[in-house]
């Protein structure tokens, strides 16, 4: 079985890869850099190989905002798991789904977030609609790890 590594040489996702970053004009998506090195940034995976997932689950973003929104999504995980009681999970799901983005930002401010963790969830709440579920199995297992 092949590593993710070595998934990542392969020229079906170097193929996917060049589509992506010239679909998104050579661009960072997220601070428009075109001059910053770029990475191909996996919203949600899918359950087959990298390139076995549709375009709009991919956006290019230069090697900072990859690592930032890497970073947000660990702590949006933490946060959510270690503040909320299961039953809240389900009003966050729905608000994200529903793009109420003004009730997402007062249920996090109720949460003790301060205003730039406000303001990234805001930016990135697509990505964090396709991710919320998993992010949070993932920050579940985590902290179960954690506390056994």
């Amino acid at each position: 079985m092949k590593t993710y590594s070595q998934k990542l040489r392969d020229p079906r996702w170097q193929k996917k890869r060049l589509q992506v970053l010239e679909r998104d004009r050579w661009a960072c998506q997220r601070c428009y850099s075109k001059t910053e090195p770029l990475e191909v940034h996996h919203k949600e995976y899918g359950r087959g190989d990298p390139w076995d997932v549709p375009d709009e689950w991919l956006v290019t973003l230069c090697e900072d905002c990859h690592e930032a929104v890497a970073l947000l999504k660990k702590k949006l995980s933490y946060l959510l798991c270690s503040s909320l009681a299961s039953p809240g999970i389900s009003v966050v799901i729905e608000l994200l789904e529903s793009n109420r983005k003004s009730d997402v930002a007062e249920l996090l401010q109720t949460m003790g977030c301060n205003e730039e963790f406000l303001d990234a969830i805001i930016v990135l709440n697509a990505e964090i609609r396709h991710s919320f579920v998993r992010g949070y199995e993932i920050a579940m297992e985590i902290k179960s790890k954690e506390d056994a």
